[in-house]
């Protein structure tokens, strides 16, 4: 029983905290009558804070009662107000989800997505392998004048790798970025890289990590792991323990703890 009542307790305690938090934003509001930008401004970044606080601990429904809070004292949403929450449902695998927030939500209320609005709905797109969903919100970028950047060409690599097309991953990295002005950087390649892992095309891989170094595009140890990784699924030891041991030595890339854990697994395989 003693529980219950500390976990009664603990819930009244955070719905006060809430309505303490939320009687200061209405204080907020009501302070400073002449309306002014900097009034207005402290306004919303402690709106924003709470909504992106409340992601942060998984409660989406607290997030919600801040944004009704916000529109209630005629409080301004922007970006900063709904980016959290699109991150909470990419975290919680739900790209519907957040899609609803970029297309309904921000749009019902006049804010205007920005590219980081877009990349988190994309990346969520992405990690499910719904390449005609990631690309949809890419030409809706472009038809509305979005800057896109790296990151959002990266979700449209990743989208492709997490459907096992390598061959349209690598075109986008080689032909689509630059295209657009975009340059692609080392989460780029490593995404492509892992494409071709991840169907055992080590050759593949390997010419791409060529290409890296032709373009001086930097190396990690992400890059070296991924090969590595290749190399163990496909049986080959040696190839595996030559990547570590000369050519991760060879770049200046440190080894990390997946790289030796991948090789720690690759000998009790008794590989």
């Amino acid at each position: 029983g003693g529980m219950g009542g500390m976990g009664m307790n603990m819930g009244m305690n955070m719905g006060m905290g809430m309505n303490m938090g939320m009687n200061m934003g209405m204080g907020m509001g009501m302070g400073g009558g002449d309306g002014s930008r900097s009034s207005q401004k402290q306004r919303q970044v402690f709106f924003n804070k709470n909504i992106k606080s409340m992601c942060a601990a998984g409660n989406i429904d607290g997030a919600r009662q801040w944004l009704r809070r916000m529109k209630e004292e005629g409080c301004n949403r922007d970006t900063y107000t709904y980016t959290p929450i699109m991150s909470y449902y990419k975290r919680r695998q739900r790209p519907d989800l957040a899609q609803r927030v970029l297309e309904e939500e921000m749009e019902a209320d006049g804010v205007e997505p920005d590219t980081v609005s877009y990349s988190n709905v994309m990346d969520a797109w992405a990690e499910k392998g719904n390449v005609a969903k990631t690309r949809a919100l890419l030409e809706r970028m472009k038809s509305r004048n979005v800057e896109r950047n790296v990151r959002a060409y990266n979700a449209i690599v990743k989208a492709h790798v997490s459907a096992s097309q390598p061959e349209e991953a690598q075109r986008v990295l080689e032909h689509d970025m630059g295209a657009d002005g975009v340059h692609a950087d080392t989460i780029s390649y490593n995404i492509a890289i892992d494409g071709w892992a991840r169907v055992g095309d080590i050759p593949s891989a390997r010419l791409l990590l060529d290409l890296m170094k032709a373009r001086g595009v930097r190396r990690d140890a992400h890059t070296y792991n991924t090969l590595i990784k290749a190399c163990v699924r496909a049986n080959q030891p040696d190839v595996a323990q030559r990547v570590l041991d000369e050519e991760m030595e060879a770049d200046g890339v440190r080894p990390d703890t997946l790289t030796y854990t991948l090789l720690g697994r690759m000998k009790a395989m008794g590989v």
